[in-house]
Order: structure tokens, then C-alpha cells, then sequence
């Protein structure tokens, strides 16, 4: 198929003809770094993938040379697993990947290319119709061709077009525009290798939450390209703010002392509000939800650290394991109407906001409630043991 055809096609995809067509099933996205097997020593046969739906593998580059490249061959195709034959042509976490999928079949694994620290190359690769052309194909043939049977479609994670970022990333004032031009040439070479193999190659994309999201994308043009948007509705407040606060409110709190235009869209409600207006489909909208929390150090102890002044320095970010661990001796708290918990060390003076089974409920609920896609989470390997977070997701969206 040229891509003239192609682009007659994805018009008519544009059309507004399918509100007849059956809502696509509910969706439960987890990310899996590739790193988690070394400090946690988390592989791939944790993963209670029959709890997911969709799996996206973090992370693939950019290389120099503008085309997708692997960040550690021996964690993705080299390491030898337990088990593992000697003639396989390849192994690492790739070869699990085809393991875990052939134990659960309806799980999709898609490759998530960027990242905070590797997306210096997005705009470079976006500017002009070569560079796009290029980078979709070196994408195709090393994920699809290169390795088949392991990866299902691809995930974007450029954080952000127009900028944002890492200060290191490139960035162009027609990245906005270039984005969009972007995901339409990866559709186009997905759809193209999917029909020489007769099934469907996915294409998502993780988006910012709040402003930054109209900011970076032209989130109506983006939308039919993708199969869903993940929404990064979390790091809402961190060591950069001007008071402790949470890291992924449900809603905003009013006694949030943030100015009035902050507070309206830091929070998952003002985030996933402003996606719609922009005509973006509900049952395109993924929330996502953090299984991890942000410390604030010698926070005040009033209201139980929420609000209050803290001293600055650098952003612990306790994964649930260890907020569980604190527990033992901090005094939890939950607020009420932002529906997220917190807890507060007196011993230390270290307030945390994160997520857990109670608030990850009510997200799920939110979204049940407002007919969007699915969940989202950072990421598997920060869950506990048991699978609480990831189970209260799995148990809200049915």
C-alpha cells in the first residue's frame, strides 16, 4: 500500500461513522523496565500478566544515526534464563516476553521507545518526512522483524514535544506539528506490516497530564492514529513544589494553598477533562496511576505534613514496597476529597504521597464511571509482593 492510499484510509478512519461500533474491551497497562532485573532482581515470570492486558516494555533508544536501537542488549537479548535452551536465536527478557505471552495469550507486549532520559532524538527524528520515514522502519525491523513473536505494536514515550523535558533534549517550536506527522508514519509502516502478516500492530502513546498535554499534541489530530493514550496523571507534586503535596490527587483539595489555575488541572479529574474538551474519545483515554510516592524531607508536621513547608533537596520516590515498610511507624493519613493517601514520619519528619489499594479502588471506580479506556501504571516491579496495587486495579475494572 503507497501512502497516498494509506492516507485516503486513515481519513476515513478520521470520519466520525463508527458511534455504532461496539466499545473496545477495558484495558490494564503495565510497564516493565528492563533495569528491574539487577537492584530488585525482578524478571520477567513475576509479572501476573493474566492481571493485564497490555505490557510495554521500557526502554528502547534513539540512536545518533536517528534510528530505534536497543539500551541493554544483554538485558534484552543475552542474559540466560533458568531453563533457557542453548540454540535459541536469542534470549534475555525478549525471549521471556514470548514465554509469559504463550502463558497468557490475550496479553499484547508492546515496546516503549524514550523516556525522560531518552528523548533527546524525538524531535530530530520527527523534523522532516526522511527522518520520519527512517526512524518508523528501523522501528519496524528491529521489533517486528528482528525479534518476531515478542512485541505486539509500539508505545511513544517522547517527553515532551515543544520541550519540557530532560534539558538535554532536542526541541524545535514545530514539534507540535511534527508529532502528529510522527505517529501517522508509524501508523502507516504498522498497517503495512501487519498486512504482509495478517494481523494488527498496535500503536499507543504515553501523553503528559495536565496543559502540558494541549501544549505538546494536537490531541484531536493524534487521537485516530493511536490505539489508546496513556496519560501520565501523576509526579503532580514533588520536590519542586513550594509545599508538600500529592502526587496523583483523584481531585483537586481547595485547601491546596497551588494558585486556583494549578490546582484545577493537577489531578487526575482536571487532567482527563481537559483531554476530552479537546475531542479526544473517551475510549481513548488511559489513566495512569504511579506505584510509587514522592518524599518530602523535614516537612512540617501540621495537618500531618499535607501543605506544609519543607527543606528542598533532592526527590526520593519510595516505591510501594518501601512506603509499606514505613508504615510500620507512620502515621497514615487519607484526604478525602483529592481520594489518595499519605503518610507522615514524625521520627524523621518525612511526609510521602502515594497510592494504594483504597485510592487505586477509586480510580478505577472513576474510571468505570466516566466510560474511559482503561489504567495505566509506573511500573510492575514497584508493586509488593502480593500484587496489591495491581490486583485493586484489576477487581475496580471489571
Amino acid at each position: 500500500m503507497n501512502k497516498r492510499a494509506f492516507a485516503v484510509l486513515l481519513s476515513l478512519a478520521c470520519l466520525p461513522t463508527a458511534l455504532a461500533a461496539p466499545a473496545p474491551a477495558r484495558v490494564l497497562v503495565g510497564y516493565f523496565t528492563n533495569w528491574s532485573i539487577y537492584g530488585k532482581a525482578f524478571d520477567p515470570a513475576s509479572i501476573p500478566a493474566e492481571k493485564l492486558t497490555h505490557l510495554n516494555y521500557a526502554f528502547a533508544k534513539i540512536g545518533d544515526d536517528g534510528a530505534c536501537a536497543l539500551t541493554d542488549p544483554w538485558a534484552d537479548v543475552q542474559k540466560p534464563f533458568a531453563n533457557d535452551a542453548e540454540n535459541l536465536p536469542f534470549k534475555g527478557n525478549f525471549h521471556q516476553m514470548q514465554l509469559l505471552k504463550a502463558r497468557n495469550p490475550n496479553l499484547k507486549v508492546l515496546m516503549s521507545i524514550g523516556g525522560w532520559s531518552l528523548s533527546a532524538h524525538f524531535s530530530d527524528v520527527a523534523a522532516t518526512a526522511a527522518a520520519r520515514d527512517k526512524f518508523a522502519a528501523s522501528c519496524v525491523k528491529l521489533f517486528i522483524r528482528d525479534y518476531p513473536g515478542v512485541f505486539d505494536g509500539l508505545d511513544i514515550d517522547w517527553e515532551y514535544p515543544m520541550g519540557g523535558g530532560d534539558p538535554g533534549n532536542v526541541v524545535r517550536p514545530t514539534d507540535r506539528s511534527n508529532v502528529t506527522l510522527l505517529f501517522a508514519e508509524l501508523r502507516r509502516q504498522l498497517f503495512e506490516a501487519g498486512l504482509k502478516d495478517g494481523r494488527q500492530y498496535l500503536l499507543t502513546a504515553a501523553i503528559p497530564a495536565a496543559t502540558r498535554s494541549n501544549t505538546s499534541y494536537n490531541l484531536a489530530r493524534i487521537a485516530p492514529m493511536l490505539d489508546f493514550m496513556n496519560v501520565m496523571t501523576y509526579d503532580m507534586n514533588g520536590a519542586w513544589s513550594a509545599v508538600t503535596g500529592h502526587n496523583a490527587p483523584l481531585y483537586p483539595n481547595l485547601a491546596d494553598p497551588a494558585p486556583e489555575a494549578d490546582r484545577a488541572v493537577l489531578n487526575v479529574d482536571g487532567s482527563i477533562k481537559l483531554i476530552l474538551a479537546a475531542g479526544v474519545p473517551a475510549n481513548k483515554v488511559v489513566v495512569g496511576v504511579p506505584f510509587y510516592g514522592h518524599a518530602f524531607v523535614k516537612a512540617d508536621p501540621a495537618n500531618g505534613g499535607l501543605f506544609q513547608k519543607f527543606v528542598g533537596g533532592p526527590d526520593p520516590t519510595p516505591d510501594f514496597n518501601q512506603v509499606t515498610k514505613m508504615l510500620a511507624t507512620a502515621a497514615r493519613g487519607f484526604d478525602a476529597t483529592a481520594q489518595v493517601p499519605y503518610l507522615y514520619d514524625a521520627a524523621t519528619d518525612m511526609f510521602v504521597s502515594y497510592d494504594d489499594a483504597q485510592s487505586l479502588t477509586a480510580k478505577g471506580e472513576y474510571i468505570m464511571k466516566n466510560g474511559l479506556r482503561g489504567a495505566m501504571f509506573w511500573e510492575i516491579s514497584d508493586d509488593d509482593a502480593a500484587h496489591t496495587l495491581v490486583n485493586s486495579l484489576a477487581a475496580a475494572l471489571k
